[in-house]
């Protein structure tokens, strides 16, 4: 099993990062279209975690996958899914900056669904 990895510190709330991307229907926030691996995959697993950063009440936002392949497979499909994950957070911080603190729509029953 093969594991890609990348993750960030934003200067915004674990809950108000969580509120931008816990919409699975969309990455706006990503800024790019998320592209398909460069060849079939088996037992894809992706994972976005936020977590709360105490001290400054900051988010810690990791992602990760893992899928079975080769271990050819996983040389090309390491960079590329790393480099997406970063080129995607990346992304996520000017989004969440170009917002006030407190001006995200919180988690809620309707917004969940």
């Amino acid at each position: 099993m093969a594991k890609s990895y990348y993750s960030t510190v934003l200067d915004h709330t674990a809950e108000e990062v969580w509120a931008v991307i816990r919409p699975f229907d969309h990455y706006a926030w990503a800024g790019v279209l998320c592209d398909p691996p460069p060849f079939p995959v088996r037992n894809y697993v992706a994972t976005i975690r936020v977590a709360r950063i105490v001290d400054g009440d900051k988010a810690f936002v990791e992602w990760w996958k893992t899928i079975d392949c080769t271990a050819e497979e996983h040389a090309v499909d390491q960079p590329f899914q790393e480099g997406g994950f970063c080129e995607r957070l990346a992304a996520l911080r000017p989004f969440t900056e170009s917002r006030s603190p407190g001006a995200f729509p919180l988690p809620s029953p309707s917004n969940l669904a």
